[in-house]
């Protein structure tokens, strides 16, 4: 939006020859012996997230950047992985495109410039829909087109700078790329059916509460995973996430293990102690079963019955690999 005035000029309140886009990646100047690429390539946030955490953030020369946001006067802000112990020279290269002229500091395009064009097509669509307009189809057509366009301009920005600048990638479905271990992210779905058909590593957690294991005796065993054929089980992490307790009870252990061998992977985890981050029980385990298996989580009780508990929750994480 631009607030026009009267005035016969207009003179522009912002620095001309903001960022159009970049056109290549960075390139850097270093001695260092820890560096072992001459450019800078660009990502997208999420991969910048899930490959280079923020809490993770260490002291080295930065191969890859993403791009942040963008201020009104053009301004780019971009996040580096890493960051260099001396100061280290970095060259930019960039298309600038001239402002608009604007006459007070609040007018600015909400909209890159080259892309205004969409904004006026979605205005005017909306006025032909409340007028009841025939041309209000058309003016939506060149909405989504446009909005589709600046999408591809988007990943041809991250193409231009990414590690494959320059190069000619014709059968992308030829590359191999290797599949990220997802540990310690939670993939929904607890039986065969939800994960037979997974084609990568998955982290399943299941959470049991003490209604599920409430028995007339001081043992009692509920099925928490069913493991297909075609997997195998690589570890388990189970945590409390509320104290188990009840009246007359005086103390309840957790085994995680098979039919036959209930202490298989988990023996006796004291699960009515006070939770915290290092109340937990792991096994790294390489259990790959000829046929369909349940993984069994069992409470012992001592001092009552398990009918007599009043509250505890418990979260059993299976990491599982896919075997084809």
């Amino acid at each position: 939006m631009i607030d026009h005035t009267g005035a016969q000029s207009y003179t522009s309140a912002y620095t001309p020859n903001s960022i159009s886009r970049l056109i290549e990646p960075f390139r850097i100047y270093t001695t260092s012996f820890g560096s072992c690429n001459d450019f800078i390539y660009s990502t997208d946030p999420i991969k910048m997230q899930e490959d280079y955490p923020i809490s993770m953030t260490e002291q080295k020369i930065p191969d890859r950047f993403v791009r942040l946001m963008e201020e009104n006067d053009g301004t780019v802000w971009v996040r580096f992985n890493s960051y260099p112990r001396y100061k280290t020279k970095v060259s930019i290269d960039w298309i600038p495109t001239p402002l608009d002229l604007q006459d007070n500091t609040a007018s600015y395009p909400k909209l890159p410039r080259g892309d205004i064009d969409n904004l006026i097509h979605g205005a005017a669509a909306y006025i032909a829909f409340d007028k009841e307009d025939t041309k209000m189809q058309g003016f939506l057509d060149l909405t989504k087109a446009g909005l589709q366009s600046m999408k591809k301009k988007n990943h041809g920005l991250l193409h231009r700078t990414g590690a494959h600048f320059g190069q000619i990638v014709p059968r992308v479905d030829m590359q191999v790329t290797p599949k990220r271990l997802n540990f310690g992210y939670t993939v929904t779905g607890t039986d065969s059916a939800a994960v037979t058909a997974e084609s990568v590593q998955s982290m399943v957690a299941v959470t049991m509460s003490y209604t599920a294991f409430q028995a007339a005796s001081t043992a009692a065993s509920v099925t928490a995973r069913t493991l297909p054929a075609n997997r195998q089980l690589f570890s388990l992490i189970v945590k409390h996430s509320a104290q188990f307790t009840g009246s007359t009870i005086t103390n309840v252990a957790l085994d995680v293990g098979i039919s036959g061998d209930p202490t298989k992977f988990v023996n006796a985890f004291d699960v009515d102690q006070a939770t915290a981050a290092s109340a937990q029980e792991s096994a790294l385990t390489q259990y790959y079963p000829a046929a369909e298996t349940p993984i069994l989580v069992r409470l012992i009780s001592t001092g009552g019955n398990l009918s007599n508990l009043t509250s505890g929750t418990v979260i059993a994480y299976f990491q599982e690999i896919i075997v084809t």
